[in-house]
């Protein structure tokens, strides 16, 4: 059985076809690319698995992971799905992030609310998880807050919070677009490593042949 099932997925949101007949499949610790072109509906499809499209948002088909069908899934199941068995990285991280709260607590709120930890036990874990994903002085970067931060930071920062609780599969929509090639590939180094180290699956969203060549073991395209 594959972790994740999509079968002839279809959204539709008032008279307009958003994704027609989508399906994929994606194996336990598989990397998979989903690439297309701007308007294909890549980021939807994520957003799909991810139980996060607006409400006014028609969706039919099945999509599976492990043995539970998500599509009928009540939110409530939903949220504690999320972060648990299925993360995202998101394409810009200056959006996801509350701009509002510090890193390293943003970070540490995904140990406290799938993990039940303390305040001092979650702040303890994220910057330990802040030094994984390459901060070099994480105690001190953990107190700042999100503009504070490069881009190659910030979805550094986004990295931490879609590992922190060992998820089955991390969908990643287009997570190096904003940064320069450098940056980009170390993001990418270290999302790869992440990936093999806790041994979870991987769908890279992207339209750039060259990255996904790079990354993933097998293609899909819209």
């Amino acid at each position: 059985m594959s972790l994740l099932e999509v079968s002839d997925l279809q959204l539709t949101i008032g008279n307009i076809e958003l994704l027609k007949g989508i399906s994929f499949s994606i194996e336990s610790t598989e990397r998979l690319g989903l690439i297309g072109e701007s308007g294909s509906g890549k980021s939807l499809t994520a957003l799909a698995v991810m139980g996060l499209l607006p409400q006014r948002a028609h969706l039919s088909g099945s999509v599976r992971l492990a043995d539970q069908e998500l599509t009928d899934l009540h939110e409530r199941n939903y949220a504690n799905l999320r972060g648990n068995r299925i993360a995202m990285i998101f394409q810009e991280p200056m959006t996801s992030l509350n701009p509002l709260m510090r890193v390293g607590k943003q970070v540490g709120e995904v140990f406290r609310i799938h993990h039940h930890l303390s305040r001092k036990e979650s702040a303890t874990q994220a910057i330990s998880l802040l030094e994984r994903v390459g901060f070099d002085a994480p105690a001190q970067q953990a107190r700042a807050f999100p503009h504070q931060l490069s881009g190659g930071q910030r979805q550094r920062v986004m990295i931490a919070m879609a590992i922190a609780c060992n998820p089955d599969l991390i969908l990643a929509d287009e997570p190096t677009t904003a940064l320069d090639v450098t940056v980009q590939a170390q993001v990418l180094e270290l999302l790869q490593d992440l990936t093999a180290e806790h041994g979870c699956a991987l769908m890279l969203i992207s339209h750039d042949l060259a990255v996904v060549a790079n990354v993933c073991d097998r293609i899909q395209v819209m």
